[in-house]
């Protein structure tokens, strides 16, 4: 929620399985248009952008694994692929993490203006589109 609240539900049933205070957990401050990226379910985990912050949660008990300050501001979801997750700011600044279960920051780069906009993955290609760009990611064979 706006305020820092993570949730579980029950599809069939909509009974809450488990509720945490993410805020309380992870440190992170509500930026001042609260949260909005959206929740990433890759393998095991949920992956949040919160604010200047990242986190993983178990998505089955709702269990901490990992909470770092990336820095810089994020509005827009972040993006798995295979062994990767990708987090874009809004100035520009794209953090790429080790998709497991241990903080492990691969690289960072920067994308001219910032992203506001979520990514997308097609194929083996990353498209983000920036402020004034519209970019395809992708690894040189």
């Amino acid at each position: 929620s706006r305020w820092g609240d993570l949730m579980c539900f029950e599809a069939a049933t909509g009974k809450v399985v488990w509720q945490k205070k993410f805020l309380a957990e992870t440190g992170a401050e509500i930026p001042e248009w609260g949260f909005s990226g959206s929740v990433l379910i890759h393998g095991a985990n949920l992956i949040l952008n919160i604010g200047q912050n990242g986190a993983a949660f178990e998505k089955a008990t709702g269990k901490l694994v990992w909470s770092e300050r990336l820095g810089g501001n994020y509005s827009a979801s972040p993006l798995a692929t295979r062994d990767r997750l990708y987090c874009f700011s809004e100035s520009g600044a794209t953090v790429v993490i080790a998709a497991d279960r241990t903080f492990r920051r691969l690289a960072d780069n920067t994308l001219e203006s910032g992203c506001m906009a979520s990514p997308a993955a097609a194929g083996e290609a990353i498209w983000v589109r920036t402020k004034t760009h519209l970019y395809r990611l992708e690894e040189r064979r």
